[in-house]
């Protein structure tokens, strides 16, 4: 089984509405949602839903690629633990990065 720590979301919330304790809670139950997708290799759907910004900085192409070499080296999610986390709010949203030591396949 691999382990590896890294930051395996950062999710950027518009809604000036949150705090950062309901940002936070939001991004924790993204998580889920994108080991099932990262598992099935869809990385299609993890590319469609990610923020605009994301889709800007990276070409579906070389997402597509990035993430397949990904997956092939390190296998399927078994299991993570969130170990620490940051929310930013700021002017134009809030940035929730969560950092999970995940096992792997």
């Amino acid at each position: 089984m691999r382990s590896s720590t890294s930051v395996v979301l950062a999710v950027l919330l518009l809604s000036a509405g949150c705090t950062a304790n309901e940002s936070k809670t939001t991004a924790e139950q993204a998580v889920p949602e994108f080991h099932a997708r990262y598992n099935a290799s869809r990385f299609d759907l993890i590319y469609q839903t990610a923020d605009d910004r994301f889709r800007k900085a990276a070409p579906k192409n070389e997402y597509d690629a990035f993430m397949s070499a990904v997956r092939r080296k390190l296998g399927r999610v078994k299991s993570s633990d969130l170990q620490t986390w940051t929310v930013f709010v700021g002017t134009s949203g809030t940035k929730v990065t969560l950092v999970y030591n995940t096992q792997f396949e």
